[in-house]
This record gives structure tokens, sequence and C-alpha cells, in this order.
């Protein structure tokens, strides 16, 4: 029976595992050896000495290998739970990872802090904006008889929304015929026009937040979007509707074994039109582009989501996984079973 006295910490970001203490006991151990000398040892009453020896040098030896392999082998084991995936994303790659940043050890077992970082090949945008939308949650509590809990901070998905951003993944440049819209109903309300175009420029990163009336329901906000219906490209200046508008949409997160799963419901939509004059006719038109847009807008977030790996064990995986959101987090649980 081999007993240790581990320690646990994350100096610079990496786990140490230190040992304090090791004790090995042997119970019932019986020497023997064939041949006249045993014999001779035996009947002098030298065996018992001789079995003391043993059970040392055996101790000895557990105890210095507990010592020698069993940090490593710890810290291998911990350490693999290091997030790192690339997301090929519209053609551009967005790169995560997460690194331990904290450990903390009860008696009802190990959690361990990752720290992320997302970052994305590509920035497209001429400002960096404000930065990601950061509110510090606070780290969940375990209950005792969870076998292995997982949260991902809405802090994460906001570094990831964040470098969708300014990757250029939501600014768009939409024909009328992409978006469906009628080429005589148009001509009506824009005469003269002959080369119809939406643009949209997101002047704010989208985020993702509790809803304030229920902390525990999530929602996607985006603010100040800009949206220009123009004749022509943009740089012609033909334009015919500016407006800029904010969306607020239920998201709901599902997770897997594997990954977690994201639904976006059905958007809340506010928009301030500023050109034409608000009583025009062509000021009225802006709501039934809204709602030719959002259908394409909704889907690029939803794929730009999909691909969030959940973290995992080398050698074992995770069974049974539930999900919960509240305080901030995205509560994953489940059992370890070995990876066959």
């Amino acid at each position: 029976v081999v007993t240790a006295n581990l320690s646990a910490a994350v100096p610079n970001g990496i786990l140490v595992i230190t040992i304090n203490s090791v004790s090995t006991a042997i119970n019932n151990l019986d020497f023997d050896l064939d041949g006249w000398l045993y014999d001779v040892i035996s009947f002098f009453g030298l065996d018992g000495v001789i079995e003391g020896a043993v059970q040392g040098a055996i101790q000895d030896a557990v105890s210095g290998a507990v010592e020698d392999e069993v940090p490593t082998l710890l810290e291998d084991i911990l350490q693999s739970l290091e997030i790192a995936q690339d997301l090929d994303l519209m053609g551009a790659t967005y790169s995560f990872i997460g690194r331990p940043s904290s450990v903390i050890v009860s008696e009802d077992g190990l959690e361990l802090a990752l720290e992320a970082n997302i970052s994305g090949d590509q920035w497209i945008l001429p400002t960096t904006g404000e930065g990601s939308l950061y509110a510090s949650y606070q780290s969940p509590l375990w209950d005792a008889s969870t076998g292995m809990g997982i949260g991902i901070s809405l802090d994460f998905l906001n570094q990831m929304l964040y470098q969708i951003w300014g990757g250029g993944l939501l600014n768009m440049s939409l024909s009328g015929d992409e978006l469906g819209l009628d080429g005589d109903e148009i001509a009506l309300i824009f005469p003269g026009s002959s080369d119809l175009r939406i643009s949209v420029d997101p002047l704010l990163p989208p985020t993702a937040a509790p809803q304030p009336a229920n902390p525990d329901q999530l929602e996607l906000q985006i603010g100040d979007m800009y949206l220009a219906l123009h004749n022509g490209p943009l740089s012609d200046q033909d334009v015919r509707l500016e407006l800029y508008m904010s969306l607020f949409a239920p998201l709901n997160l599902n997770a897997s074994a594997t990954a977690l799963g994201v639904e976006l419901g059905e958007p809340l939509v506010y928009f301030d039109v500023v050109y034409p004059e608000a009583n025009s006719m062509y000021a009225e038109s802006s709501e039934s582009i809204l709602q030719a847009l959002i259908p394409f807008l909704l889907p690029t977030l939803t794929d730009a989501l999909t691909e969030i790996e959940i973290p995992s064990i080398e050698g074992f995986s995770i069974a049974g996984v539930s999900s919960s959101t509240n305080d901030g987090y995205v509560r994953l649980s489940g059992q370890l079973q070995i990876t066959q």
C-alpha cells in the first residue's frame, strides 16, 4: 500500500505536481529461497532479519518510483486538458487555446482553471474597437457528486465573437437577387435603380450575455449595425436608404460529448432610419428589407459558434453529458470513462 501526499500549483501558466511525502506499507511478506544456505539461515533464526531487509528494500524502491514517476504522470494527464483548436470559417482561420491559470484541490476533487485566448489569422476592420466584452464571471461551484465538470465562461464566447467581427465575417454586400427581393417591387420603391445592393457594416462586435429578465437564459446582442441600400457600388454614393439597427436574439447552447451546439431564437430588431427622412415612402420599406436580411445574418453567426470543442483528457472521454447555463457560465457535467 502506497500513500502519497501531493500538492498542485500553476506557476507561469504551467501545471506542476509536487510530492510532499510518500509512505509504503507491506503486509504479510513471506520471503523464501531454495537451497541449503537458506535452510542454515532459517535454522539460526536469521530469516526474519533477511525478510526485514528485503521489505525495506522493496519499500524504498516503490517510494522512489512513486516520487520519480507520479508527478510527471499527473502533470501529463492534467496538462492534456489544454484546449487547442483551429476553426476555418469562410476563408479565415480562428485559433483558440486554453492554458492553466490556477488549481484548487479539495476533498471533492481537483478544479483546474484555464485562461483562454482566441485569435484570428486576419483582421480587416480599420479599428480594433473597444475590445471583447468582459464581465469576469465568478467560477461555478460544483456538486460533490460531479464526476467531470466543465465551465465555459461567456467571456470565452465573447472573445470568439470579437475575433469573428474583426475578421470581417459579418461585413456583407448582397444583391437584391441574393436577398430574394422582387425586382419589379424594388423598381417601384426606388425608381431608376438598375443594380440595387445592400451593404452591412457592424460597428460593434456581437456579444453573448445573460438576459436581463432571466440571467439563466442567454441572448445574442448586436448593436450599431450600419445598413445601406444603394444602386451600384457603395463607392458611387448612390445611396437610397441608410439606417442603423440593433438585434437581440435568444441564444441556446446544448452540449454533446465533444462540442457545444448553438441555436438562435426569433430575433427582436430595432432600427433607426437616417436617410431619407423618416416620413418618406423609402423609409417605410426598411422593415421588409430587414426581414429579408436577417435570415442571411443569423446563420452566419450560428456557423461561427458551432465548432466549440469540449476539452478532453488523453485516454478518457466524457459520457452522459448534460448542460445548463447560469451566472455567466455554460456548465457541462458527465462521467469520465476510459477510451478503448
